[in-house]
């Protein structure tokens, strides 16, 4: 009987120690999880930031493209050359 006594109280210790052991690795999850959850948010927070931030950008560059249209066709009126400086010449 001592025997089978002795493996009785060996198996509860090794139960024992599992079961410490789970509820480490429980809280230490959790902990971690909860980390997780955190960092996420913050990363959602700024690519939010940064997507409020390129809208402005392309907004902006939208108010440009009218100024940019008409400098366009100033440009392709303009005439390319020396003529302005042989019509000088002859004056």
């Amino acid at each position: 009987m001592a025997v089978a006594q002795g493996s009785t109280t060996t198996s509860a210790a090794i139960t024992a120690q599992q079961a410490a052991d789970m509820a480490t690795f429980e809280s230490e999850r959790a902990r971690l999880v909860s980390h997780i959850n955190i960092e996420m948010s913050q990363v959602i927070s700024n690519i939010n930031i940064l997507n409020r931030h390129l809208e402005t950008i392309i907004t902006i560059g939208q108010e440009f493209d009218h100024l940019s249209n008409l400098w366009s066709h100033f440009n392709s009126k303009e005439p390319i050359g020396d003529d302005n400086d042989d019509v000088q010449d002859q004056q």
